[in-house]
C-alpha cells in the first residue's frame, strides 16, 4: 500500500526545511560572532590582567622593590631545583598527584612550613611576606582574567631540552581551584616539538601553545644603574576558548528549539488556511485526473466534463487548461508510449555498449624503465567501435590497437571478445602470427553481424631490439627513428573476424632505445573538415616531426589541436583512437677506478637523472643503500687500486642493481647487526664495522644477494615498488 503525501503536508514539510535551515544559519552566524565577541572579551580580560601585573613590576612605586623581592624568590626556587631529587622528577614517578604534591612541599619548608624547620628563622617572616604578596597577585589577575590560570616561571636551558620552571601558580592557595591540578614551586615541564611560541598581537603580548593550552606572557626585568636589563622571568596566563564556545553552543541549541517551535506553529496555522483555499479544489482536480487515468488502463473512451470551478483564482484557470488538456490527451498517449520505449530501448543499448567499452580499456598512461606510453580515444557517438590493449608477454611487451566495424552492444561484445582473444592467444605462448589467426577463426563462428575488425598488433623484444608485428587490414603506424619519421610499409593483411583459415604474415623491425611509434585509427586521418578534405597522412607526419622532442602527452595534445583547427565545426563520424610508445634506456653502466668517497654522490647523482620516472621510494632506498655500501668498500677495503662497477637495470617496476669491485672476499648480508643481537652478544668489538647499516639496507630491499667470482665481489641488489 502506498503512502499518500497531500502537497499541502509538502508545502509544510519544506516550509519546516526552509525555515529551519535559515534559523540554523543566522543562529550559527550569531553564535560564531557572539562565541568571537567572547573570546575577544576574554583576550581584553587577560590582556588587562596582564598590564595590571606588567605595570607594578615595571612602572609602579614599589617596582624595584617587587622585582628584587621576585629575584629573592627565585633564587631560593632555584636553589630548590637545583637538588638532584628535584630536578629529574616529574608527576610520573608518583603513584598520585597527592603523593608528588606531598613530596615537592616538605622539600620547601619556607612556603611550605613546617615546625621543625622554620623555628627561630626572623628571614622567613620576610619570606612569607614576599612569596604572600606574589601569589596575592596572581590571585589578582586569575580573578581579573574570568579565572584563568596565572603563574610565574622562568626558563632554564637544559640538555634534555628547555624547560619552564614554576615559582608561584594562582592555584596553590585558591579554595575554588583545590581540586584543580596546579604547578608546584620549583616542579619544571619541558617544552615539547609540539609546543610553538605565539606571534605578539597588537597589545604587544606573545606566548606559547603548551601541552595543548594558549598562553600569554610578560617578561619581568631587572634594570641595572647602566641601562642594561636582565630576565628574571615570566608572568603566564592560561586561556582556553572551549568553556566559552560549549556555553555559546548550549545557548544557541536552546534558541533554535524555541524558535523551530515557533515556525512549526506558524506553518500549521497556515497549511490549515491553505487547505480551505487551495487544497480541496486540488483534491477534485486530482480525483479527476485518477479517473482519466482508470480509462486509459481500461482503455476506456475519455469523456470531457466540465469542473465548474466557483472561484475566479488560479485554480479556476487550471481548471480550464487542464479540460483542453484533457481533450488532447488521448491522441498524444499512443505516440508517447511507442517512442518511449524506443527510447528506452536505444540508452540501454549505449549505456551497456559504453560500459563495456570502458571497462574493457587499459589506462591511457603508462611507463616503466622500457617504455613510456600514451594513449588516447574518442568516440563519435555514445559509443565507439575502436579499443587498444598493452600487456607484458614475459620479457615482451604487447602492444595492438583495432576498429570495429558497427555500433552498440554487438559491437561493444565483438570487441571485448576479439581483445581478449588475441591476448589470450599471445600469453598462452603462441608465436604473434598463429595468435592472430586463431583469433580470427575463433571470431569468424556464429558472427551473424557479420562483423570484422581491422587490428595492428606489435611485440618488441628489448633484448634483441627487435619489433615483430602483424597488420590485419590496419591503418599503417609511423616509426620515429634518430629524429626521423618514416611509415612502417609492411603488408596489410585481411582483417579479423571477415573469414576463416587466412593466412597472417609477421614482419619484424629494428625498434632500438629512444625509438617511437605512433599507431591509430582511421579516424584520424579520414577526419573531414567543411570543403570535405579529409586530415589525411601527410598532416600525420607533419604533426610527428613537429613533436618529435616533446613528451608522449603533448604530442597527442598537438595532434588533438591539429585535428581540431583543421576539422573546425564539423561533426566528428568516426572514433579517433592514438596511441604512441617510446622505448626508454632502462641501463645505466659506471665504473670508477679512483678510491675516492666523491664517487658515492656522482653515482647517486647520475642514477637519479637516469630514472626520473621511477618511483620517489625507490630512489630514495637505493640512495641510502648507495651510500653504505661504496662507504664501507672505499672505508675498509685495503688496497689501494680498487675498483668499482655499477650496473643499474629497471624492468616492470623492478630496479636491479649489481656492484662489482675488485675487493677482498666479504659477504656483507652474513654479518649484519640483527645477527649479534640475536647471539646477546655483550662484546661491542665483536660487532663488524658497519653492520647497522647493512641490516638497514637489506630492510630496504626485495631481495640481495653477495657471490665472489674470479678475484671479484658482486653485490646484487633487488628494490620493487
Amino acid at each position: 500500500m502506498k503512502i499518500k503525501f497531500p502537497i499541502i503536508l509538502k508545502i509544510g514539510l519544506l516550509g519546516v526545511l526552509a525555515s529551519s535551515i535559515a534559523a540554523g544559519v543566522a543562529l550559527t552566524v550569531s553564535g560564531v560572532i557572539q562565541t568571537k565577541r567572547s573570546e575577544e572579551a576574554l583576550v581584553d580580560n587577560i590582556d588587562q590582567a596582564l598590564y595590571s601585573m606588567e605595570y607594578k613590576y615595571t612602572e609602579g612605586e614599589t617596582s624595584a622593590a617587587l622585582v628584587e623581592s621576585l629575584i629573592n624568590i627565585k633564587d631560593y626556587i632555584l636553589g630548590i631545583y637545583s637538588d638532584e631529587d628535584i630536578h629529574d622528577k616529574t608527576l610520573e614517578d608518583f603513584s598520585s598527584f597527592d603523593e608528588y604534591e606531598a613530596y615537592f612541599k616538605s622539600k620547601q619548608p619556607w612556603i611550605f612550613p613546617r615546625p621543625d624547620a622554620m623555628d627561630g628563622r626572623t628571614e622567613y617572616f620576610q619570606f612569607q611576606a614576599d612569596y604572600h604578596e606574589l601569589s596575592q597577585m596572581l590571585i589578582s589577575a586569575h580573578l581579573a582574567s574570568s579565572g584563568r590560570a596565572a603563574y610565574v616561571c622562568f626558563i632554564d636551558e637544559d640538555d634534555d631540552g628547555d624547560r619552564l620552571v614554576f615559582i608561584n601558580d594562582s592555584r596553590i592557595f585558591n579554595s575554588d581551584l583545590a581540586d584543580s591540578f596546579y604547578h608546584l614551586p620549583s616542579s619544571h615541564y619541558v617544552i615539547q616539538e609540539a609546543d610553538y611560541k605565539t606571534e605578539a598581537d597588537d597589545e604587544g603580548y606573545a606566548g606559547y601553545m603548551l601541552a595543548g593550552y594558549l598562553t600569554r606572557q610578560v617578561p619581568i626585568y631587572k634594570y641595572e644603574t647602566n641601562g642594561e636589563a636582565t630576565l628574571v622571568a615570566f608572568l603566564y596566563i592560561e586561556y582556553d576558548t572551549v568553556a566559552i564556545k560549549e556555553q555559546n553552543r548550549k545557548m544557541l541549541l536552546t534558541e533554535l528549539g524555541i524558535i523551530s517551535g515557533v515556525m512549526v506553529i506558524t506553518i500549521l496555522v497556515y497549511m490549515l488556511l491553505a487547505h480551505l483555499a487551495i487544497t480541496r479544489n486540488l483534491n477534485i482536480l486530482t480525483k479527476k485526473t485518477d479517473m482519466i487515468s482508470a480509462d486509459l488502463k481500461e482503455k476506456r473512451e475519455i469523456k470531457p466534463t466540465k469542473l465548474n470551478f466557483k472561484m475566479h483564482d488560479e485554480i479556476a484557470s487550471l481548471s480550464s487548461s487542464f479540460e483542453l488538456m484533457e481533450q488532447e490527451i488521448a491522441n498524444y498517449v499512443s505516440i508517447i508510449k511507442t517512442e518511449a520505449k524506443e527510447n528506452e530501448r536505444r540508452l540501454a543499448d549505449l549505456e551497456v555498449s559504453s560500459k563495456i567499452q570502458l571497462n574493457s580499456l587499459p589506462a591511457n598512461k603508462y611507463v616503466d624503465g622500457n617504455l613510456d606510453l600514451v594513449s588516447y580515444i574518442k568516440p563519435a557517438k555514445v559509443v565507439g567501435g575502436d579499443f587498444y590493449d598493452y600487456f607484458y608477454n614475459k620479457d615482451k611487451f604487447v602492444v595492438l590497437i583495432a576498429d570495429v566495424s558497427g555500433k552498440g552492444v554487438p559491437a561493444a561484445l565483438f570487441m571485448m571478445k576479439a581483445k581478449e582473444l588475441i591476448k589470450s592467444k599471445i600469453l598462452s605462448g603462441l608465436s604473434l602470427v598463429d595468435a592472430v589467426s586463431e583469433a580470427n577463426n575463433e571470431l569468424t563462428i556464429n558472427n551473424e553481424e557479420s562483423l570484422f575488425v581491422t587490428a595492428f598488433i606489435a611485440s618488441i623484444d628489448f633484448t634483441n631490439n627487435v619489433m615483430s608485428y602483424v597488420n590485419a587490414g590496419h591503418e599503417k603506424p609511423y616509426i620515429v627513428h634518430q629524429n626521423q619519421v618514416y611509415k612502417l610499409d609492411g603488408d596489410s593483411n585481411f582483417v579479423l573476424g571477415g573469414e576463416e583459415n587466412i593466412e597472417y604474415h609477421e614482419e619484424q623491425t629494428r625498434f632500438e632505445t629512444n625509438d617511437s611509434i605512433f599507431i591509430f585509427t582511421d579516424g584520424l586521418n579520414e577526419s573531414i573538415n567543411k570543403e570535405k578534405e579529409e586530415f589525411g597522412y601527410d598532416r600525420i607526419q607533419k604533426t610527428l616531426e613537429d613533436s618529435i622532442n616533446l613528451p608522449l602527452e603533448e604530442r597527442i595534445e598537438l595532434f588533438n589541436a591539429n585535428l581540431k583547427k583543421f576539422v573546425g565545426n564539423e561533426e566528428q563520424f568516426d572514433d579517433v583512437t592514438m596511441v604512441t610508445l617510446t622505448r626508454l634506456d632502462n641501463k645505466l653502466h659506471l665504473i670508477y677506478d679512483a678510491k675516492d668517497y666523491s664517487i658515492i654522490e656522482d653515482a647517486t647523482d647520475k642514477f637519479m637523472k637516469a630514472y626520473p620516472s621511477i618511483n620517489g621510494e625507490i630512489k630514495s632506498k637505493v640512495g641510502i643503500a648507495l651510500d653504505e655500501l661504496l662507504n664501507n668498500l672505499i672505508s675498509y677495503e685495503k688496497k689501494d687500486d680498487l675498483k668499482i662497477e655499477l650496473q643499474f637495470e629497471y624492468f616492470k617496476k623492478e630496479l636491479k642493481v649489481v656492484i662489482t669491485s675488485n675487493s677482498g672476499k666479504f659477504d656483507p648480508f652474513e654479518n649484519m647487526i640483527e645477527k649479534y643481537i640475536e647471539e646477546g652478544t655483550d662484546n661491542v668489538e665483536d660487532i663488524v664495522p658497519g653492520g647497522f647499516g647493512i641490516s638497514l639496507v637489506a630492510s630496504l630491499t626485495k631481495d640481495r644477494s653477495y657471490t665472489y667470482k674470479k678475484g671479484k665481489s658482486i653485490i646484487t641488489l633487488i628494490f620493487g615498488e
